[in-house]
């Protein structure tokens, strides 16, 4: 391949490195003569993320490097494909990307503002000064050229500001060559309108239910009247949605959206901040924005949204396929300007100078309204196209094109396959993210927390309460001495065989793994102890209208085993089933508690007859086994946020079974990934907090 490079002046020969940033080494490194090389590169590495940098010899001295920059476009497209048929109803990607592109533009974003450029400048990318256009021309060239369609969320109250033309170019662009036209709003337009009922709705804000119900009815009737046809998916301008607004969506037939993100704008409930896959809010599937984490540096990790960046690498085309069930989704982020060079500024002498420009350059009232608050930086798209952007794009995109189990998507694909993918709300052990190690060329993935505090707080609202009767109670069996813990156990049991005869039997019923009796769980969740981590437990026990929890979760074999160790011997055992309610949360949760015993799950208590034959020793030094809830806990705070560990549970070494270790494990915050024989692959999640911290923002 013939690279060549802009030459330096006085420069007779040069340094060419190229680097492969998918497996962390050098291709090429050699000293050539003249601007322009012969480089070959073997076949193998066609779909890496290859980058190359160039120095002058200067006289006798070297210069210095110059940045990375992206091998020629032609190396990095390759061979046009045929274009994909839309998704079919026995087609099963394990991996699908969402290539979405937010169809905007505003003033604050041109260069030199010009009412009369906006939407050829920032929406198609063409500056009238002879180079090639970087706008969504271009984004629909690299889509195509895989086979692809895009979704383009177009901001149809641009409207209001830049007039009916401006939309209608737009939207025509987009449709004649085949991609998707979807909802993108961005209220502020409305206060261009002429009507002045409509120019106030942009003032109240869009995080109540009223103002947003009114602002997605003028949205979605200009939509319908401009598209021909009404919305399939939403997402709202700069991501500011909440709650309220989803049963509004629905209201208006709108089927996905795609609109939150943990950490930027989004007002909704905790429960969904950490999700990263579709879920369900009501009637309306959500497909959250992609974003990955960067682990460059171990103690100081970052978050970056899935979009075009340069030095991001390819994050999303390793991530592993689904097991089974629904695919894995990534949604990536782009902007009608995206591909065009940014310039951006904190420094005052250079918003002093873009203010002069906008004031200058706008109507007084138009510049008014654009600094009515002072301008803290600036942010500007044009003039030329960004090489590296374009290249970090279509590396992504021939990375899918070329995995036979992923492809692009549409949502019209998603709406008509919804049923079929994502038919009820689902609640994975986790929501799988990439994590990527830039230094070494490493894309990876790890999970973030789906059973949180705050999803418990919502199963706990949405759950009838339970039955205040306790179940007759036989007098010949001795219940409820697993409440309290281990030591308490051992204390009423030394006390029970104090006061028995010799040889005469002791009659316990235990509840098994720490689930409470429905008669003290108010509306917690069926099985919410084996779902969530003893900490959110007790943090919403007050709130459901439960006891504390303060069973010891442990199966029916360790509680067998605890008492032999003890000196009593087992003359008889029967296992009591679990009830209807429980046996439907098995179900429900299969997923997540698939790696506990299901003779085990499915067991709500056991009746053991006991004798402790006079003289007969006591191993005091065991309370089930070494993994107790402490020692889980202990484990669980100091495992760095996204890492796995393997841990070794061979049934038979301690009174603990693997099934009372794993729910010890979960307990505290673990996930389990995977089994082979008695070794366990654990995932310490990202929580919320972690993700907060990472973005640098207070938890």
């Amino acid at each position: 391949m013939l690279l060549s490079w802009s030459p330096a002046a006085g420069a007779s020969r040069y340094q060419l490195a190229v680097y492969d940033r998918t497996d962390a080494r050098t291709v090429f490194d050699g000293t050539v003569a003249g601007a322009a090389h012969e480089v070959p590169i073997p076949d193998q590495l066609c779909n890496h993320d290859l980058v190359m940098r160039t120095r002058p010899l200067l006289g006798a001295e070297w210069g210095d490097w110059t940045e990375f920059l992206p091998l020629p476009r032609d190396f990095l497209l390759g061979e046009r494909r045929e274009s994909l048929p839309a998704l079919s109803a026995d087609e099963e990607p394990r991996l699908l990307l969402m290539f979405t592109i937010d169809t905007e533009c505003s003033l604050l974003r041109q260069p030199n503002p010009n009412p009369d450029r906006l939407i050829d400048e920032l929406i198609f990318g063409d500056f009238g000064n002879g180079g090639p256009a970087g706008g969504i021309g271009l984004q629909m060239d690299l889509l195509e050229h895989f086979g692809f369609r895009g979704s383009f969320f177009v901001d149809v109250l641009m409207e209001f500001e830049h007039g009916q033309r401006a939309l209608e170019r737009t939207i025509e662009a987009i449709l004649e060559r085949g991609h998707e036209v979807e909802l993108h709003v961005h209220p502020e337009h409305l206060e261009w309108s002429a009507d002045r009922e409509v120019a106030e709705v942009a003032r109240g804000g869009m995080q109540g239910e009223d103002v947003f119900r009114r602002v997605l009815e003028l949205s979605v009737d200009l939509f319908e009247r401009r598209v021909g046809r009404r919305p399939v998916a939403y997402r709202a301008g700069a991501y500011r949605i909440s709650d309220a607004h989803f049963p509004v969506l629905e209201e208006f037939g709108i089927l996905i959206d795609s609109s939150v993100q943990p950490y930027f704008n989004s007002r909704v409930a905790d429960w969904m901040r950490t999700r990263t896959q579709p879920f369900h809010v009501g009637g309306v599937l959500e497909i959250p924005p992609t974003f990955v984490l960067l682990n460059d540096r171990p103690d100081a990790w970052e978050t970056r949204a899935l979009a075009p960046s340069f030095g991001l690498g390819d994050p999303i085309s390793t991530l592993p396929a689904a097991p089974g069930g629904p695919p894995l989704v990534a949604t990536f982020v782009s902007h009608s300007f995206q591909l065009l060079r940014c310039r951006d500024s904190r420094e005052p002498a250079a918003i002093e100078s873009f203010e002069g420009r906008l004031r200058s350059g706008l109507p007084a009232d138009t510049a008014g309204r654009l600094l009515r608050r002072s301008l803290r930086a600036t942010r500007t798209f044009g003039e030329e196209v960004d090489e590296g952007l374009v290249a970090h794009v279509a590396g992504i995109l021939r990375r899918i094109a070329d995995r036979p189990d992923a492809r692009c998507a549409t949502y019209a694909d998603i709406a008509a396959a919804r049923e079929r993918l994502w038919p009820t709300e689902q609640h994975p052990p986790l929501d799988r993210i990439a994590l990527v190690d830039r230094r070494q060329g490493i894309a990876s993935s790890t999970g973030t927390r789906v059973f949180s505090r705050d999803l418990l707080s919502r199963l706990t609202a949405e759950e009838a309460p339970g039955s205040t009767l306790c179940a007759d109670a036989d007098p010949g069996w001795v219940s409820e001495v697993e409440r309290g813990g281990v030591a308490g156990l051992r204390e009423r049991l030394d006390s029970a065989a104090a006061e028995l005869k010799p040889e005469q039997p002791l009659r316990l019923r235990l509840r098994t793994l720490g689930v409470m009796p429905v008669e003290r769980r108010g509306t917690l969740p069926p099985l919410a102890e084996l779902l969530f981590p003893l900490a959110d437990l007790r943090a919403v026990a007050a709130e459901a209208g439960a006891e504390e929890p303060d069973g010891i979760p442990w199966d029916a074999p360790t509680f067998r085993r605890w008492f032999e160790r003890n000196g009593f011997e087992v003359l008889g055992e029967r296992r009591v089933p679990r009830r209807v309610e429980e046996m439907a949360a098995l179900d429900r949760f299969a997923e997540k508690l698939r790696w506990l015993d299901p003779l085990e799950l499915r067991t709500e208590a056991v009746e053991l007859e006991l004798v402790h034959p006079g003289g007969a020793e006591t191993d005091r030094s065991n309370d089930g086994g070494l993994l107790g809830p402490e020692a889980a806990n202990r484990l669980y705070e100091s495992t760095q946020p996204g890492c796995e560990m393997t841990l070794s549970l061979p049934d038979g070494a301690t009174a603990a079974t693997p099934t009372t270790c794993l729910l010890a494990l979960m307990r505290a915050g673990f996930e389990v990934l995977a089994r082979e024989d008695s070794e366990y692959r654990l995932l310490r999640p990202v929580e919320l907090a972690d993700i907060r911290r990472f973005a640098g923002l207070a938890t």
